[in-house]
């Protein structure tokens, strides 16, 4: 009886953890539900941030690509909003997307000019254009 007990336990927590936070088999996603249900402008862009380098990680860089856009389109002057400038743009070449690569790199360029990464933004930047007009 006891074991019972426990296991409708755990099955119904684990049913209202589901419906309430993640909404998806898949836990990249419903970490990313997570950040838009209880947003916080502290944690969420963070939480998005890693989500997306996850999926850089795996190579989806399709995933990546949108998850980073989503982070600097809702959070566009977190903390961690350089870095997802620099892998936005890899993600985005990964993707042969030129234009939001050049985009992101060209903002990295006017927002951060004493960042650490504007050389290599600057470089990247000037190769895509000439490689790609």
């Amino acid at each position: 009886m006891r074991v019972y007990i426990i296991l409708v336990a755990i099955f119904i927590g684990g049913s209202w953890a589901y419906n309430n936070y993640l909404g998806t088999l898949n836990p990249l996603e419903g970490m990313i539900n997570v950040a838009v249900k209880r947003p916080d402008p502290v944690w969420s862009p963070r939480l998005e941030y890693w989500v997306a380098m996850i999926y850089y990680q795996k190579s989806d860089y399709g995933k990546a690509q949108e998850v980073f856009t989503k982070l600097l389109t809702d959070y566009p002057t977190a903390y961690c909003a350089p870095k997802a400038l620099i892998r936005l743009n890899l993600s985005a070449q990964e993707n042969r997307d030129w234009g939001a690569a050049k985009l992101a790199l060209g903002r990295y360029i006017e927002e951060y000019p004493g960042g650490k990464d504007i050389a290599l933004a600057k470089s990247s930047l000037d190769k895509l254009n000439y490689e790609h007009k």
